[in-house]
């Protein structure tokens, strides 16, 4: 406490002791500073370095609808960078208050159809709420779309044809996509599919062939079923060579990773048969009943006995009457069984239906890249040096020897691991479809960045508030320290002023002869020491006493002397 209370009689004395102006301009450069010093922590703390929606990216009309809330609630304190909108950290409420009010805040999934459900009335037809929900689809596939990587903006339209045919109607289903990506940039192989296969699934009855991409800054994908090319992933050969590629070239990569800097490339040649059925059956020589039939045939047979007529000629003669045998003869009869049986053969064997997969590898030819520089790395590391020696160099028939060995190694490796030629009228080696390449590695250019000029040009753009309210309040402290400076010091005047007082008193009371005398007397030793002595004695009342005694010290040490003899005597 003692510290401060001097500090603060101090800084009292030294007001009392300035002039108004003094006074005024000493408040006025205070002021100055401690603004500057608020302004720095303020823009410290609350800058205009957030972006709205935690840097959330908008459409353009979304921009634009911000833009309207925002000049609504008279807020102008923001910047559009790009597709993001940048506000004052501190005032961000009330930009997403004034958004709030003016339904400018960006919609989310599943916002555009809960609006559509909640909003028809009792008066709303069928067919309105319909349309309704349609509108409401068309719009939440839109934002789905706009929320893919590098995609600006989208609309989705689709219609539904119905027909009447038959017992029954028959509905037609088409779409529509229009997309704009950002900048200039076109829409890649992979998005086209992916936009088909959400707009399909979302619509029942909609199939991905019907749906058609145009890309505001390309070219139009129609399906490959209505017309036009349409993209290259849907033909079922490019997709699958594009795939098997990948997949082989992943694999040698994976393979060859103890080699840095190795480069792996594949051409593959695919059976352009979709699928294949295969009906493959086999004979056995021999015989298999597969049928059996027995019959049985039985017959019989009966011969009577009946009575004979009277022997003789008269028997035979005309108009005789017939006479009856009173005797009665027996019977005879016979029976005849016959047994047929009939078997069916045929050949034995087997039969089995194959179906294979179509689009799979005929022919597959790989191209290798080592860099040289490996090869060096191979034959220093069969050469170690030894402890504390340089590094050995091979020359050039011993690094050409190693590389040999290794390009055949790597041959060898990778053979084993494409699939081998399956044609029989045309056999292949496979070695001859690998080829192994030594390349000259040349490290590409590093891309410095920005020089330092431009750095510091860079930030002396963004910050050049801050070193202006830095110097304004440096050049208000050494403003400061002058003023305070120019002010005398109470006490060196005082001192002054007694001595200046003591000597006019004594000259005022001495005799014209002794004031003669003691001058004559000086005069003697120097004329002048009495005039020196009253000029030094003036010049002790400036800024800087140290420095003026230690020049009037140099200058006359007697005057020097008596000036300090007569300080101490007064004070004593």
């Amino acid at each position: 406490m003692d510290f401060l209370n001097k500090l603060l009689a101090q800084l009292n004395d030294l007001f009392k002791s300035m002039s108004p102006g003094a006074r005024i301009t000493a408040a006025l450069l205070l002021a100055a500073v401690v603004v500057s010093i608020g302004y720095l922590f303020n823009s410290q703390s609350a800058g205009a370095d957030a972006y709205l929606l935690n840097g959330q990216s908008f459409t353009a009309d979304e921009i634009s609808a911000m833009e309207a809330a925002f000049g609504k609630a008279g807020l102008s304190d923001y910047t559009v960078e790009g597709a993001r909108v940048r506000v004052t950290k501190s005032r961000q409420a009330e930009f997403l208050g004034a958004l709030a009010d003016g339904g400018a805040l960006p919609a989310r999934f599943g916002d555009h159809l809960t609006q559509a459900a909640n909003s028809p009335s009792p008066f709303t037809s069928r067919a309105q709420q319909e349309e309704m929900m349609k509108v409401a689809k068309q719009r939440e596939l839109a934002m789905v779309i706009r929320s893919m990587n590098g995609i600006e903006n989208a609309v989705v339209h689709y219609d539904i044809q119905k027909r009447a045919g038959g017992l029954g109607q028959n509905q037609i289903i088409t779409a529509s996509v229009s997309v704009k990506p950002r900048g200039n940039l076109q829409l890649n192989e992979v998005q086209v599919p992916a936009i088909r296969s959400l707009v399909s699934a979302a619509i029942a009855g909609l199939s991905p062939e019907n749906v058609t991409v145009v890309d505001i800054n390309g070219r139009a994908y129609n399906g490959s079923k209505i017309g036009g090319v349409g993209n290259a992933l849907d033909d079922p050969f490019l997709s699958m060579t594009r795939a098997h590629k990948e997949l082989i070239e992943a694999s040698l990569r994976d393979a060859l990773a103890y080699v840095p800097g190795v480069t792996v490339t594949a051409n593959v040649d695919i059976d352009r048969e979709m699928v294949r059925n295969m009906v493959e059956s086999k004979i056995d020589p021999k015989t298999v009943p597969i049928e059996s039939k027995t019959m049985e045939k039985s017959q019989t047979s009966t011969a009577p006995n009946t009575p004979a007529g009277r022997p003789g000629l008269a028997a035979q003669a005309p108009n005789a009457a017939a006479s009856l045998g009173s005797s009665s003869g027996g019977g005879a009869s016979s029976e005849d069984t016959q047994s047929t049986t009939e078997q069916r053969n045929t050949a034995g064997g087997t039969t089995a239906e194959i179906k294979m997969a179509g689009l799979t590898p005929k022919r597959v030819a790989v191209a290798i890249g080592i860099p040289s520089d490996y090869f060096l790395k191979v034959w220093q590391a069969q050469n170690p040096a030894t402890d504390g020696a340089e590094a050995k160099k091979p020359d050039a028939a011993a690094l050409t020897a190693v590389e040999a060995a290794e390009i055949k190694r790597i041959k060898d490796h990778v053979v084993q691991l494409i699939p081998k030629p399956d044609d029989p009228a045309n056999p292949i080696d496979p070695a001859t479809l690998v080829t192994v390449t030594a390349f000259s590695h040349v490290a590409p250019e590093v891309d410095a960045g920005p020089s330092m000029v431009d750095r510091t040009l860079d930030w002396l753009a963004q910050s050049w508030g801050t070193i202006g309210m830095i110097g304004l309040g440096l050049f208000s402290l050494l403003m400061l320290k002058s003023f305070v400076g120019a002010v005398p010091v109470a006490a060196d005047s005082r001192v002054l002023s007694a001595t200046m007082g003591d000597d006019e008193e004594d000259e005022s009371h001495k005799p014209a002869g002794a004031s003669g005398a003691a001058t004559a007397a000086a005069g003697d030793k120097d004329p002048s020491v009495k005039t020196k002595t009253r000029t030094l004695q003036r010049r002790l009342g400036g800024p800087n006493l140290r420095e003026e005694l230690i020049e009037m010290v140099r200058e006359d040490p007697d005057a020097a002397a008596n000036i300090l003899r007569s300080w101490i005597g007064n004070t004593t």
